[in-house]
């Protein structure tokens, strides 16, 4: 009977093929249960799924060769992917002990500079940073005279940099950490060459420029995109807590696949987390463990929120799928982005001190896109591959790229974990129940932000 319910169909047995896929359990299971339920018998998420591996692994069971062959890839997936997960945690440092070294050789690689803050912040607030003549005469009609999307922003002007004005420069093949120089605190690092794994950090690539083709921009004024991963407030005028629904087309995006995508989306960001814990100062990884204990906010976990388990998180190695269970997921909210400058020189507030970024793509060949911490007069110059933290509340920025406005090339591409400054208010509210699971879908899908 039972089999008879997994494989009948030809749903079943697609999905029956792909049991090895970590990102389509959560379909298989789904599928399995309402089969099962069809005929009376009951059934519990997520145990099904290991139920059913166990039933079909019996030898004294009947498999037809379909079946049979799809339980048997998957039991040589699983021990593929065991060696390959041994090696992953090596080389990422994903345990205390092999994090010390990982840790250890990248903050050798740093040079540690110490800066007095300016009395007068450079590149000034509220122009964009422009690098030289070409990129002014890109950018020049499109910020001045281009219709905006939102025409209640203020328009900014620009700003012709004078490298004479910096403090510092930080080359593209430079790590530092940066300290001010009175004070002694951490306001600024980057990590070059942070993934060990040239085939992770591609992976990593592909799961961001997936995730910005399929999902809406929420910064139309500025250049170029961002898109929300994980929980977000919702709007300032019906301000909400739940999980992102920014597709640019739900409709084509069957339910099934915007959950994949989601988990994937968190995957990533679990993994960064992860490294970033092994790496970071303790002084970084205790400021976002107050902000989590103090708000009582949940973690970016799609499974746990929706009740199917969770703190597990799987990544793509060369074609096989690794999944790291028991595992600390991260903060609740991230973005991802292409080709982007936020606006002209500002601070943020946020429900943390600090901010985390990892630099996936950069095309040697474009000029711009390089990072400025005007307090210090401090600019970091893109590469790909880096990691950077910074505090958002000093006033920063990006400068404009030698790329046209309406150019549809990728040249620059990463995610970034910050956390918007009405996320706790919205999750409060949820926790005390002043918002229904109904007013949550409600106002999210119409008020995304």
């Amino acid at each position: 009977m039972a089999l008879k319910i997994a494989t009948g169909d030809e749903v079943g047995a697609k999905l029956t093929n792909l049991l090895s896929n970590p990102l389509l359990q959560e379909a298989f299971t789904k599928h399995l249960c309402a089969e099962l339920s069809n005929v009376g018998i009951d059934t519990k998420l997520p145990q099904i799924f290991s139920d059913f591996i166990a039933w079909a692994n019996n030898p004294a069971v009947y498999l037809p060769d379909q079946v049979e062959s799809a339980i048997k890839q998957r039991k040589l997936a699983v021990e593929r992917g065991k060696a390959i997960k041994k090696e992953l945690i090596r080389v990422l440092g994903l345990t205390p002990a092999k994090g010390e070294g990982v840790a250890a050789a990248l903050w050798a690689s740093a040079t540690v500079v110490e800066l007095p803050r300016l009395e007068t912040p450079y590149p000034p607030r509220d122009k964009w940073i422009i690098e030289d003549s070409e990129i002014w005469g890109l950018w020049e009609a499109h910020i001045t005279k281009h219709k905006q999307p939102d025409p209640r922003v203020r328009r900014r002007g620009l700003h012709a940099l004078d490298e004479t004005q910096l403090q510092c420069n930080v080359a593209p093949d430079e790590s530092v950490i940066v300290f001010d120089k009175d004070s002694g605190e951490l306001i600024f690092a980057q990590l070059r060459n942070f993934c060990q794994v040239p085939a992770i950090v591609e992976w990593v690539d592909s799961v961001v420029k997936k995730n910005l083709s399929a999902q809406r921009n929420v910064r139309m004024e500025d250049a170029g995109s961002i898109v929300i991963s994980g929980f977000t407030a919702g709007s300032r005028a019906r301000p909400s807590f739940d999980w992102a629904r920014n597709f640019l087309n739900p409709s084509r995006h069957p339910q099934s696949e915007q959950e994949a995508m989601r988990y994937e989306a968190a995957s990533v960001f679990a993994m960064f987390w992860n490294m970033v814990q092994k790496v970071c100062p303790s002084v970084v990884i205790d400021d976002f463990k107050r902000f989590m204990e103090q708000t009582g906010l949940i973690s970016m976990d799609p499974k746990e929120f929706s009740g199917q388990g969770g703190s597990e998180y799987t990544v793509n190695y060369e074609g096989s799928n690794i999944t790291f269970k028991g595992v600390d997921m991260a903060p609740p909210s991230g973005v991802f982005a292409q080709n982007y400058a936020r606006r002209p020189v500002h601070s943020e507030k946020q429900p943390h001190k600090y901010a985390l970024s990892w630099t996936t793509f950069r095309n040697v060949g474009v000029r711009g896109g390089n990072f400025y911490i005007s307090s210090y007069g401090l600019r970091c110059c893109a590469s790909s591959n880096a990691f950077t933290l910074w505090d958002p509340s000093l006033p920063h920025g990006t400068s404009l790229q030698s790329i046209s406005p309406s150019a549809e090339e990728i040249v620059q591409s990463g995610l970034s974990i910050v956390t918007g400054e009405r996320l706790p208010g919205a999750f409060k509210r949820y926790r005390q129940n002043q918002l229904t699971a109904e007013q949550l879908a409600r106002e999210c899908a119409e008020h995304e932000t």
